[in-house]
């Protein structure tokens, strides 16, 4: 199977072949899904959108520790996630809003959290802004999951940007059994 998910809940081994051979063969499930993924890791974020939106920065944190930078952030599974986004807006955008979404390794839509779905609107009011999600207990497996951060003009219907794989964070922990510990 390719559902690493589907491994991830039934196997008590796994074998990863490249070419035909085997490259990886082992009772810990979750090396083998880790060494699996390295194969494709995404290293390069893609920009696009209409323009008038700007990421300067994304930011994640758990219980008060910042992310580290150029590398995965770690969080472990059922801990509190909070996502800091740093962005400017055109000045001709009067109002914004803002979709996050997470994505697993297989490019899956996981989750998303979004500004007008919270009733939350963003008004362009400063050179820089700024807007924190918390999200208490992440209920996703452990794995390498990506951001993609979307700004859109709410009034023009209108992508102003979009950051694909901004950024990488892994959920982490131990398994007994088929169950998250």
């Amino acid at each position: 199977s390719h559902s690493m998910t589907k491994i991830t809940r039934i196997c008590n081994e796994i074998l990863v072949l490249g070419h035909g051979k085997k490259e990886y063969h082992s009772e810990d499930v979750q090396g083998g899904i880790d060494y699996y993924y390295s194969k494709f890791e995404i290293d390069k974020t893609s920009v696009s959108g209409a323009g008038g939106a700007l990421v300067h920065d994304v930011s994640l944190f758990s219980d008060g520790a910042p992310s580290v930078s150029n590398d995965a952030f770690k969080i472990d599974y059922l801990d509190t996630l909070n996502i800091a986004v740093n962005f400017s807006l055109d000045s001709r955008v009067r109002r914004a809003a803002m979709k996050i979404i997470f994505f697993d390794q297989e490019f899956d839509e996981v989750g998303a959290c979004s500004s007008q779905i919270s009733n939350f609107e963003i008004r362009n009011q400063s050179k820089t802004n700024r807007i924190r999600i918390r999200i208490p207990e992440i209920l996703l497996s452990p794995g390498t999951y990506y951001l993609t951060v979307v700004i859109r003009d709410p009034d023009e219907r209108t992508i102003l940007a979009k950051y694909h794989a901004i950024r990488c964070f892994q959920v982490t922990g131990s398994f007994s059994s088929t169950t998250p510990v």
